[in-house]
């Protein structure tokens, strides 16, 4: 829920939030598919990992969009992978591999700056939410793995899920939506620039707390 409201933040036309649910719909739904069937099973801390990295990262996209500092705040979040590679090599118990914090730090940080100087994002992002919406389908499929599907149900199974998934998505996007035009219209909203710097650093904060949780085991 927090990566769908973070995409309602960062979308600042309606065509814009068509394209960045579209390819988040499209990514996990082809990524449930493959771990579900058992053609890919990718290791599930991982993953959880990755699911909060992508928090962290949206809110770091709306921050660096509203403080038109993209430099800064891709610094940030590439200088945070680093560290913990550093801190791997010396020894703390970081279970994430090396190289993928080299490629989530060095992706996170040229994704940020590429958007955070372009004038129209909507497309580029249309990328980035298939990719993140890989790496969500893949936890979804956890869930569903945890549950011990039967094998003869399991396209039936499948399809219910994305829809259920789709249905959910599509309440947590309108009702925002729809809460922001109402306190718009009732003169109860602070203005986007200070809403957006609070929520999306709220996103970073949870993000990273829970990256940082499932990347650091402490015996």
């Amino acid at each position: 829920m927090s990566f769908m409201l973070g995409l309602v933040l960062i979308s600042r036309r309606v065509r814009d939030l068509l394209f960045v649910v579209t390819g988040f719909t499209i990514g996990h739904s082809l990524t449930l598919a493959l771990a579900v069937t058992g053609i890919l099973r990718p290791h599930a801390e991982f993953i959880d990992a990755l699911v909060a990295f992508t928090i962290a990262m949206i809110g770091a996209e709306n921050l660096g969009d509203s403080t038109h500092k993209p430099f800064v705040v891709a610094l940030g979040m590439g200088g945070i992978m680093f560290a913990l590679l550093i801190a791997q090599y010396l020894g703390a118990p970081v279970i994430l591999p090396a190289l993928l914090l080299i490629g989530a730090g060095i992706f996170g940080a040229n994704y940020l700056m590429l958007t955070g100087h372009m004038r129209d994002a909507g497309r580029v992002r249309l990328v980035m939410t298939l990719v993140f919406g890989l790496i969500h389908g893949f936890g979804f499929a956890s869930n569903l793995l945890d549950m011990r599907l039967p094998n003869d149900r399991l396209t039936e199974l499948l399809l219910g899920f994305n829809l259920g998934v789709e249905v959910a998505q599509v309440i947590v996007v309108m009702s925002a939506v729809l809460l922001a035009y109402i306190l718009v219209k009732v003169k109860l909203a602070m203005p986007r620039p200070i809403f957006t710097d609070i929520a999306a650093s709220f996103l970073v904060a949870e993000g990273l707390v829970w990256f940082l949780s499932r990347t650091i085991v402490l015996s």
